[in-house]
């Protein structure tokens, strides 16, 4: 089992303008995922399975991110929390043990915090249906993986990320749903509990698995 400082984060790309000009509507983004991976590449030479479950929110403008994760991994479950602010590139990992006391571990922040969706780099796939909801497609391909994005274009909110490993003889998937999209920040979030006033710099902490097309380029 790896323990690692890791945060995801490289935002969607869309090669086209879509409804209601979504790459300037937004302040920031919040929602909750649901991650299932199976085998899925997260190196050259490592691939995982796993199930997650999590909430993010992002302030663009004033670089500030959350995120609050379950990951249940090869029988073991971790769960944790990441504050991370690019003013003084600081990140806070915080855990919480079964005596209900929290742990702070402080950190450099290692990665850039996004100012939003970035849209280019995604090619348009047309449009797909689920159920009776309309969805726009997109295709990002990277160097492990090619990934289907579906979107929302009308309300401009990711609804689904489809994945699988480039090598076929290494196959493996995953499938990140996001639910409660918005395109804000909670203000509540940035918050840092009092165990963060004197922060350990030792503790490992376990990674979120928060697929690499919307909280992405892997920092190992």
């Amino acid at each position: 089992m790896k323990y690692t400082q890791v945060l995801i984060f490289s935002l969607l790309v869309l090669g086209v303008c879509v409804a209601k000009d979504c790459q300037y509507d937004d302040a920031g983004l919040t929602a909750f995922v649901g991650i299932v991976g199976y085998d899925i590449a997260v190196s050259a030479t490592e691939q995982e399975s796993f199930v997650e479950s999590s909430f993010t929110t992002i302030d663009y403008k004033g670089q500030r991110l959350f995120v609050a994760y379950e990951i249940v991994e090869n029988g073991s479950i971790y769960r944790g929390q990441v504050v991370a602010f690019g003013q003084n590139q600081t990140e806070y990992y915080l855990s919480v043990d079964a005596n209900n006391q929290t742990t702070c571990t402080e950190a450099a922040l290692t990665y850039k915090i996004p100012t939003g969706l970035p849209w280019s780099n995604m090619t348009k796939g047309g449009y797909a249906r689920i159920g009776k909801f309309d969805v726009a497609t997109f295709i990002l391909k990277e160097a492990l993986t090619t990934s289907e994005v579906l979107y929302d274009d009308e309300g401009c909110a990711i609804v689904s990320i489809n994945t699988e490993n480039n090598n076929q003889s290494t196959p493996g998937v995953s499938i990140s749903n996001y639910f409660d999209y918005d395109n804000g920040y909670n203000e509540a979030m940035f918050y840092l509990p009092s165990a963060c006033s004197t922060p350990s710099q030792t503790m490992k902490y376990k990674r979120t698995n928060l697929p690499d097309q919307l909280l992405g380029n892997r920092f190992i």
